[in-house]
């Protein structure tokens, strides 16, 4: 990877001095940065998606450490056991920032969702759930879904892949329904279904439990050992209009999960076990996506040209 050195700015907000939509004085800022659309994390080091690169950030000094150029319109970013993937028109690729090699692929396809079981690497495309490269990215297969349960037309919701150590969890729609189903990517064989809120956009695994939200900040948890279905009568903060199309629900390596209402610029720590919410904060710009390591939250903030740091010990008890 190669790097170059950064010249950041960073904006210190205090409430006596500028404007702010709630209590903003613990947010750090990095404004060189331009167009910020995901953030994840990598052995607790923080990766943000920038426009055309892929920028490492030191949250302690708020500058970037690395760099490494993305394919043309990124769509996504996803880490699969340790490397960084994304997705684009030029089809899914590693970028290599954990000591492996960016391996050029260009397919042409846009995918939806990527994820990795047992060394296998899966995706959502148009539909269809495909096996790919680990190393490349190719479509290697195109696989078989179980049989329809409606005899409607089926095909793979957009809906987050989320895979449990040994198993894939994907979200199957089916004549005007939506059902949960696990593969078994060893037998090759579907062996839960689960009835799910049709407009779910966002799923995490935290411990032995899949949870899901949907547009409406509905949640729902699922056991992934009995895929017992748990409705979760409160714990999301619902904002006044629906949810932004796109992740809305993260987990961190901690065991922790978090709630993000972009609309509401909001986020929450949400208990693990029943949803309800542990703390909340209010943020100044409207966030695109978040990365949760051990100490900070990390808000990539697409519309504002800026990546927001804040203190997991900022956010305060629910009033």
């Amino acid at each position: 990877m190669r790097e170059r050195p950064a010249v950041l700015k960073t904006v210190a907000v205090l409430c006596g001095l500028v404007g702010c939509g709630g209590d903003d004085t613990a947010e750090r800022y990095i404004t060189d940065v331009p167009a910020p659309f995901a953030a994840v994390t990598v052995d607790e080091r923080v990766w943000v998606a920038a426009a055309d690169e892929l920028v490492g950030l030191d949250l302690t000094e708020l500058s970037v450490t690395d760099r490494s150029p993305l394919p043309a319109r990124p769509s996504g970013v996803f880490v699969l056991d340790g490397v960084v993937w994304t997705t684009s028109w030029e089809g899914a690729r590693p970028i290599g920032v954990a000591g492996v090699g960016a391996a050029a692929a260009s397919s042409d396809r846009l995918h939806d969702s990527l994820a990795i079981v047992e060394g296998r690497v899966f995706a959502i495309r148009d539909g269809g759930l495909y096996e790919l490269d680990p190393d490349t990215g190719d479509e290697l297969a195109l696989v078989t879904l179980p049989a329809p349960v409606t005899g409607g037309e089926q095909i793979v919701s957009p809906t987050p892949l989320v895979t449990d150590g040994s198993s894939l969890w994907l979200t199957v729609a089916d004549g005007g329904t939506s059902r949960l189903a696990r593969l078994d990517p060893i037998a090759g064989t579907f062996d839960r279904d689960v009835r799910i809120p049709d407009a779910t956009t966002s799923a995490v695994l935290v411990g032995d439990r899949l949870w899901i939200a949907d547009r409406r900040g509905e949640l729902l948890s699922i056991d992934t050992v009995t895929g017992e279905p748990q409705e979760v009568a409160s714990g999301f903060p619902k904002g006044e209009t629906i949810l932004d199309d796109g992740p809305s629900l993260f987990a961190g390596d901690d065991g922790t999960l978090w709630a993000l209402d972009q609309p509401a610029q909001t986020v929450s720590q949400l208990d693990p076990t029943t949803g309800a919410v542990v703390a909340t904060s209010q943020l100044r710009y409207r966030p695109s996506s978040m990365a949760v390591t051990a100490t900070e939250l990390v808000f990539a903030n697409a519309s504002d040209d800026r990546i927001t740091v804040l203190a997991r010990s900022e956010l305060e008890p629910p009033t």
